[in-house]
């Protein structure tokens, strides 16, 4: 345990004024800039510069993240009603979190009678005072689901792939609970002195919810995958097989899906020839399909190339 002597509680207390005194600086540098973006807003001067939006403007020049912009344009928007929290802003007196917090719940009428209360609360009170008086109409909820969206591609240089997409929070609820379920929770996990990284052992979790769903499909034919191979380098460990429209793989992990996966690998022979089948049902017109859709990689339609349907 550390004793406090007078000269560390000095220093400490300096210290303190001096983190309190650069938030406050920052604070009202914030509030300029929330001034601007809102008359960026208003005037859309943003289209002088090639953008369609503020928060566009705003990652282009500055460098932010998408979900900052977005963010500061919001509550910029907003503050314009709220002269009262706008100059506590200016003032240092309030912060970025809780004006953000606030401006959920506080009507513009109200907000000289809320002032002093929101500068002694923190953020996290003001968050959990704003969902509590949250009211979401049947509109916003259909509207948050018809923006849900999802994209995929591979990388086949670095043999990855990247996935991004944005989905209701109530369906985010479910599936965050499935792989958090996967990740702590896996009995067949080998027990390590070395704990996993927790965004590896999400990763994984993913990995396994999409390899159980494909486990229980009923169509056996659509739901496997297929890799096709140089037969006369399987037992080569650093070379790799082509998945069917998809990346290329490494034989390790092709030997490793065979294992305990739905996998079909199809081997050629140097011409090209089928050498052989690797079947996981007993029907031979898919697994002749699926010679025929790597042989022609799509649609043989001219300016086609579709590879599904």
């Amino acid at each position: 345990m550390h004793r406090s002597t007078p000269e560390m509680v000095q220093q400490n207390q300096a210290l303190t004024e001096r983190i309190t005194r650069a938030h406050g600086v920052m604070t009202a540098a914030m509030a300029d800039l929330l001034a601007a973006v809102a008359e960026a807003e208003r005037d859309e001067s943003y289209w002088a510069h090639g953008s369609q939006t503020a928060s566009e403007w705003l990652v282009a020049n500055l460098r932010i993240h998408s979900r900052t912009a977005r963010t500061w344009a919001r509550v910029a928007k907003k503050l314009s009603d709220y002269p009262r929290f706008g100059e506590l802003m200016a003032g240092g007196e309030l912060g970025f979190d809780q004006i953000k917090e606030t401006l959920r719940f506080v009507e513009p009428a109200d907000q000289d009678l809320v002032a002093e209360d929101v500068i002694a609360s923190t953020a996290e009170e003001l968050e959990s005072n704003a969902r509590s008086v949250r009211r979401v109409t049947p509109r916003q909820v259909e509207q948050t689901r018809k923006e849900r969206w999802f994209e995929g591609f591979f990388d086949r240089d670095e043999m990855k792939y990247h996935f991004k997409g944005s989905i209701p929070g109530q369906d985010g609820l479910v599936v965050d609970t499935a792989m958090r379920l996967l990740a702590w929770n896996n009995p067949e996990e080998p027990l390590s002195d070395v704990p996993k990284d927790p965004n590896m052992a999400l990763a994984d979790a993913f990995v396994e919810m999409a390899s159980n769903a494909l486990a229980e499909h009923p169509n056996h034919d659509l739901a496997t995958v297929v890799v096709h191979a140089d037969a006369s380098l399987l037992a080569l460990s650093d070379r790799v097989g082509v998945a069917e429209h998809g990346p290329d793989v490494p034989m390790e992990a092709i030997r490793r899906m065979t294992c305990d996966g739905r996998l079909q690998l199809v081997a050629h022979a140097k011409d090209g020839s089928v050498v052989g089948v690797g079947r996981v049902t007993r029907s031979i017109p898919p697994w002749l399909r699926r010679l025929v859709r790597q042989r022609d990689d799509g649609c043989r339609f001219p300016g086609c190339g579709r590879t599904y349907w």
